[in-house]
């Protein structure tokens, strides 16, 4: 008997650490050219990550706790939003080229802190973001650096912000009064909020605009809302606190980053149902735990075009990358002290393998 549980264990010591040194090295065979970015918040850094040679290949320094992170329309630039901290609250856009990686431009929006949220608007010259400070959305003008609007949210710590496919509508989830505001930015109108859940933070729409998906990390719910009638339709039980959404490409998935419960959830969109749970290295067992950081999922990014997503491990200061095939983890990359935000700049592929 003790014999067999020996094996057992040494079985398990093996299977964790052949596990263990797939999740640390980038193990994908499927050629990916392009930069991957990620925004390290207490290291007051971003990763620049070379999608092709599988590693990490800068860090630049920007800013006092940058959050998130877009790419241009036309993708010459990154662009970057600083939050600050409850001290030193911060109120700069930050333009890098994605070329060169160097900063480009500082665009100092005064008495606008705590940025937060960024998106793009149908015009390529202009960005969305979220100011916590000011509680509104801004619609700025990257070229000129002029605020072209500001639209007061109505709530408290409105965080992230997401646009509207084909319309100048914006969504901002608003953490503080558990809402989200619908906001015309081309008009500057506040056109409604809508009551989601407890602690609303993380944003995704579908492809064709009609759904609008809001999870509420204080709750452990996502919140679905008709685009057309602005009407709360379903709501469904996520994991727990649950901060991000990501909707695949195609419309099919929609994935939940449950932060405390360091896994995520992936739902059929159509159906509305659990199809999957995606464990996370630390969460499953006590050698995995040994080898790992207690995970917390946040920041998801699909790949636009590749059945891969990138998730943000943010405890264990890392980025991962599943298969969207197979929903396992091929690998992974060392970032900085708190990473948060995470963008991608597609690139073709020119690969040596």
């Amino acid at each position: 008997m003790k014999k067999l549980i020996l094996s057992l264990f040494i079985l398990g010591t093996i299977g964790s650490l052949l596990f263990y040194s797939i999740y640390k090295s980038p193990g994908y065979k499927e050629c990916m050219g392009g930069n991957l970015f990620v925004v390290n918040k207490l290291d007051h850094n971003i990763s620049i990550i070379d999608l092709s040679q599988k590693t990490a290949i800068k860090t630049l320094e920007i800013g006092i706790e940058p959050h998130e992170v877009i790419i241009s329309a036309d993708k010459k630039y990154l662009i970057v939003s600083d939050f600050g901290n409850e001290t030193n609250p911060a109120s700069e856009i930050f333009l890098i080229s994605t070329e060169t990686f160097e900063l480009l431009k500082t665009i100092h929006l005064k008495n606008k802190t705590k940025l937060h949220g960024l998106e793009l608007s149908l015009d390529s010259n202009k960005i969305l973001v979220t100011s916590e400070g000011a509680s509104s959305l801004i619609l700025l003008n990257i070229q000129t650096g002029e605020i072209e609007s500001e639209t007061k949210t109505l709530g408290k710590e409105s965080h992230m912000v997401l646009r509207h496919p084909n319309k100048t509508i914006a969504y901002v989830a608003n953490i503080g009064t558990n809402d989200v505001s619908v906001i015309n930015y081309e008009k500057d109108s506040l056109v409604k909020n809508i009551y989601c859940g407890k602690g609303t933070e993380g944003l995704a729409i579908t492809p064709n605009g009609n759904e609008l998906w809001t999870c509420n990390k204080f709750e452990d719910s996502i919140s679905i809302i008709n685009t057309e009638n602005l009407e709360l339709i379903r709501k469904l039980k996520t994991g727990k606190m649950p901060v991000r959404l990501a909707i695949s490409p195609d419309g099919s998935y929609c994935i939940s980053s449950n932060h405390a419960e360091g896994n995520l959830y992936v739902f059929d969109t159509q159906s509305k149902e659990i199809v999957k749970k995606i464990e996370l290295p630390g969460s499953s067992n006590l050698l995995d735990k040994l080898f790992n950081d207690s995970p917390t999922p946040s920041s998801l990014l699909f790949h636009p075009s590749k059945p891969f997503l990138f998730v943000i491990n943010s405890n264990a200061d890392r980025t991962v990358l599943l298969s969207t095939d197979t929903w396992k983890i091929i690998g992974s990359w060392k970032v900085g002290d708190i990473p948060d935000g995470i963008a991608i700049n597609t690139q073709p592929d020119n690969c040596d393998f």
